[in-house]
């Protein structure tokens, strides 16, 4: 009988083993992640709801603005052309403004070919990016009913230069993102404020005290990922007063762009 015990413990542990695979090293995951990034990107048309919500002190909404906008490329570039607010259609002179508007973009990439080069990696993830950053694969998880790694991750605690203001804000964030196994796509990533972000000089414009970034990506039919939603919440102070304000961004109806 104790044989039988052993043994049985033994085909259990070997059975565990593998089911669940060591978890594999985080700069390796990161950099499959980048190296996907790095392909072109699949153009597609869709439909962004973005709703923008004040708030006082309390918490109270005190102002709340919705706008629809159909995004579509230009010359392989996503463009959002506003196209409702609210429930109501643009009056003439709005829509005037939009044509404007649309016509300054495309002289825009007319007359500066490399700036174009936010049609492959539209994720703006690259190695420099990456190296803010430690990682660190936590656990593995399904998404979407697909297999994902789970990696945390935290800015390094030295040797972040901050000579721009994007260096400063990148040193204060950390978060979580969740990576699908398969396609080395990041599909799910949660991002905060760790350390209170000051601005202007000497913090005298006003300062970040909450950062809070969620982005929920889907799979489509033919193996595509697109961001489904996004949801930005900032509270801090601006100048003199207090700033509480969130973003949140639907997207559907995705199609395959022709040109």
């Amino acid at each position: 009988m104790l044989v039988l015990v052993v043994l049985a413990g033994r085909l259990s542990a070997t059975g565990s083993t593998k089911a669940n695979p060591p978890l594999p090293d985080a700069a390796t995951v990161m950099r499959k992640v980048v190296d996907k990034a790095k392909a072109e990107a699949p153009s597609y048309c869709y439909q962004k709801r973005s709703r923008n919500e004040e708030f006082d002190a309390s918490g109270k909404v005190t102002s709340r603005k919705e706008e629809t906008y159909e995004v579509f490329p230009i010359q392989g570039v996503p463009y959002s052309r506003l196209v409702k607010i609210e429930s109501r259609a643009l009056t003439e002179k709005e829509q005037r403004e939009q044509a404007r508007k649309e016509e300054e973009f495309r002289k825009s990439l007319a007359g500066d070919p490399q700036g174009q080069v936010s049609k492959t990696n539209q994720s703006g993830l690259d190695p420099a990016l990456v190296d803010h950053f430690n990682f660190q694969v936590v656990a593995r998880d399904t998404n979407g009913s697909r297999p994902s790694l789970v990696l945390a991750f935290r800015p390094k605690p030295a040797g972040n230069s901050e000579k721009t203001v994007t260096d400063r804000v990148l040193n204060r964030l950390a978060g979580t993102l969740w990576v699908d196994e398969a396609d080395s796509e990041i599909t799910r990533l949660k991002v905060h404020l760790v350390d209170e972000l000051s601005l202007g000089w000497f913090g005298m414009v006003g300062a970040v005290k909450q950062l809070d970034f969620e982005l929920e990506e889907g799979r489509m039919p033919a193996g595509d990922w697109v961001v489904k939603r996004q949801a930005l919440t900032l509270r801090g102070r601006k100048v003199l007063s207090a700033m509480r304000h969130r973003t949140i961004d639907e997207f559907s109806n995705f199609r395959k762009a022709e040109d």
